[in-house]
């Protein structure tokens, strides 16, 4: 019997301590849930970073080549009008910046090299996050059942006594 005298009302207790599970299996949850947001936010920031490394390294190279291709095409004009002045100043020239183009394409491709290995570490961190993820969400569960079990079984064993 419950505390009015009915035989179909839960016992307060009962429903008092199945509540109490629930509620600290969801409050596990939204801190890990707050955790997770943290981490992900966290690596999302640091991928945008090597996007950006990455985005800068590959301007970089771009402008060494418009340059390089500019002091080529001036270097071509020269050489058709046969102005051995100018050639013979753009040769130089012509040499440092396609040197300069070629430093900065070894550089974009050891950047690029870095932010792929990076993300790429990166993209398996969260993988692994989702399933420690995943697996939480089974515990939780195992654990929400048990302690709905629990509580039955509790009630059971009240409603069995005799009166």
């Amino acid at each position: 019997m419950t505390d009015d005298g009915s035989p179909n009302q839960k016992p307060r207790d009962t429903l008092s301590s199945v509540h109490d599970a629930v509620n600290a299996i969801r409050a596990e949850s939204w801190r890990d849930h707050a955790l997770r947001s943290a981490e992900r936010s966290v690596a999302d920031q640091w991928l945008r970073h090597l996007r950006e490394r990455l985005r800068a390294g590959f301007t970089e190279w771009a402008d060494a080549r418009r340059e390089r291709d500019i002091v080529r095409r001036l270097l071509a004009e020269a050489e058709n009008v046969d102005d051995q002045i100018r050639v013979a100043t753009l040769r130089p020239m012509v040499e440092r910046v396609t040197t300069a183009e070629a430093s900065a394409y070894q550089h974009y491709r050891a950047v690029a090299d870095a932010v792929i290995t990076e993300t790429c570490r990166v993209n398996e961190a969260v993988i692994e996050m989702n399933r420690d993820h995943l697996a939480q969400l089974g515990e939780a569960q195992a654990a929400m059942h048990s302690a709905i079990d629990k509580a039955l079984d509790v009630k059971r064993s009240r409603q069995e006594r005799p009166t």
